[in-house]
């Protein structure tokens, strides 16, 4: 084996084991690990150059990267074992940044359609509901994940045998940023996913873009901005679209960075979601025809009842559709893009 093939592998193992760290500690134990595999590489092989076989043989002495990574931390992790933190720290994030923010819309929903006779109290009886919310998903998270620990038979990583050739490239300098793909944005794209779901199933009415409230004397008037009885109708498509966008993200958190096959895979989801985006959204029938026309009466502003108000609101259903389709072009040509690239550099360091 070559010199280069020798650091290659050495490079691959070390960008594994960092890029599960906090990235405060990354460069220094990125120095350590390195001089840490360089005198096991001289106490193996003495004044003779390493070969394949000595940099496997200490790779696997070290161990699988994620066990090493969890050495490594600060913080030591004895209920959930190195095996299974890493998806346990994915599910438990996901879970409660879903449940915190579907907490959140029930208590608002709550307060709407019964006022509270004390508005403090109902802010400290919110606060008390939604952290003990969050301690229960937090707990069946937790528990769950450690039961698996405690009773599995064996972590499916060890019933592997690991071999330090399946390490992954690491990314080039200039493209980490291009084909990485960041945990933060799925999982936000998930939460806002499950948002929509709870809201458009069960009150549209709180949709940001889907009703009004308008002050009429004493009585507040509601004015839905969709026409609900066609919502209905169309929600089975809706959920489906949703779910799409769901998939899509999901896509994107297994696979970690961009490839040709998940680009490829993430750009078929964005095409169906676009044509079921203009089968909903463009036909007239589920936007409320006399949306402006409520809002005149409830309101008696000028402005509802002009012609250029009237206009925009005829060519408000295909605005959406435009905005939201050069969304999902948008997506997919930058997607692609990233995929060709980071599918390049992989052939490369094969």
């Amino acid at each position: 084996m070559s010199t280069n093939k020798v650091k290659e592998m050495i490079d691959r193992y070390v960008y594994d084991v960092a890029r599960r760290l906090p990235q405060a500690q990354r460069d220094d134990i990125e120095k350590e690990l390195r001089g840490l595999i360089d005198d096991m590489l001289l106490a193996r092989t003495g004044d003779r150059a390493p070969d394949e076989n000595d940099v496997t043989a200490v790779l696997k002495e070290l161990g699988r990267p994620q066990e090493l990574a969890a050495k490594y931390r600060d913080t030591k992790r004895y209920l959930i074992g190195p095996e299974y933190y890493d998806i346990y720290w994915l599910v438990l994030k996901i879970v409660l940044g879903v449940s915190g923010i579907g907490l959140v819309i029930a208590l608002i929903v709550s307060n709407v359609m019964t006022p509270p006779q004390n508005a403090f109290g109902a802010v400290i009886e919110s606060f008390g509901g939604i952290i003990s919310g969050l301690v229960q998903a937090f707990a069946y998270v937790t528990i769950a994940f450690a039961l698996v620990e405690r009773f599995g038979k064996q972590s499916p990583l060890k019933e592997m045998d690991w071999d330090p050739k399946d390490l992954p490239p690491v990314p080039p300098a200039n493209q980490k940023d291009t084909i990485t793909i960041k945990r933060g944005d799925p999982i936000a794209g998930l939460i806002f996913a499950v948002i929509g779901l709870v809201i458009f199933n069960t009150m549209p009415w709180v949709f940001g873009f889907a009703s009004a409230w308008v002050s009429s004397g004493q009585e507040t008037v509601f004015i839905p901005v969709f026409n609900l009885d066609v919502l209905r109708s169309m929600l089975p498509l809706i959920n489906v679209l949703i779910c799409l966008g769901m998939l899509k993200d999901v896509l994107r958190l297994i696979a970690g960075r961009y490839t040709l096959k998940v680009s490829l895979s993430i750009a078929a989801v964005n095409i169906a979601m676009l044509v079921l985006n203009i089968v909903i959204f463009l036909p007239p029938a589920i936007w409320n025809a006399s949306f402006l026309t409520s809002l005149y009466a409830a309101t008696g502003a000028e402005l509802f009842a002009s012609q250029g108000a009237q206009a925009f609101w005829v060519l408000f259903p295909t605005i959406i559709v435009v905005l939201a389709s050069i969304g999902y072009v948008s997506d997919t040509g930058v997607t692609l893009y990233r995929g060709v690239r980071g599918s390049s550099w992989r052939r490369d360091a094969v």
